[in-house]
């Protein structure tokens, strides 16, 4: 399973349901895609939040190991969220674009009450990717979705022919 944002917390989700219901069915409830185990599930997630709390991680630690793989630009924005070592940190990503106040408030109010939650990534095959900020982008919203989208492409050397971040989100312009 692979996927980038939402599919990078969707794909260890799915590889963790896909591993766990692997094998003969123990019941009639439970859904038994490969009886003979040949398979081998294994997930490489790119730019995902977090898809769990602490018990969920640990039960997919368990199942998935070493096959649960991600791979995150420490300056994108996403993979901080919903985890709380690392959530308080994203409004001071980037060092050329000006913090906007509701990013830090807000994210100081998720912070505030996401103890309770407990999420926290699983795997703990983590490639951090080298990067940079993008001197195009003084905005921080315009530098964020740089972050998350072209320069993983960059980092691959596959950013040629993606749009500018600015045009993505406004083709008009």
């Amino acid at each position: 399973m692979t996927g980038h944002s939402k599919g990078g917390a969707l794909a260890p989700t799915l590889a963790l349901w896909l591993a766990d219901t692997q094998g003969p069915a123990a019941n009639d409830d439970v859904v038994a895609w490969d009886p003979e185990r040949r398979a081998t599930v294994h997930s490489i997630a790119f730019a995902g939040p977090t898809a769990g709390n602490a018990a969920f991680a640990a039960h997919s630690d368990a199942v998935i190991g070493a096959r649960c793989h991600r791979v995150v630009n420490p300056l994108d924005a996403v993979p901080q969220a919903w985890a709380l070592d690392t959530f308080t940190t994203i409004p001071t990503l980037y060092r050329a674009a000006a913090p906007i106040g509701i990013v830090a408030d807000l994210c100081a109010e998720i912070a505030a009450d996401g103890a309770r939650w407990g999420y926290t990534h699983v795997g703990t095959h983590v490639t951090n990717l080298a990067t940079h900020e993008d001197p195009l982008y003084d905005d921080f919203l315009a530098q964020a979705g740089h972050q998350h989208m072209a320069a993983y492409l960059e980092a691959f050397g596959l950013g040629g022919d993606f749009p500018d971040v600015l045009k993505f989100f406004n083709p008009l312009a």
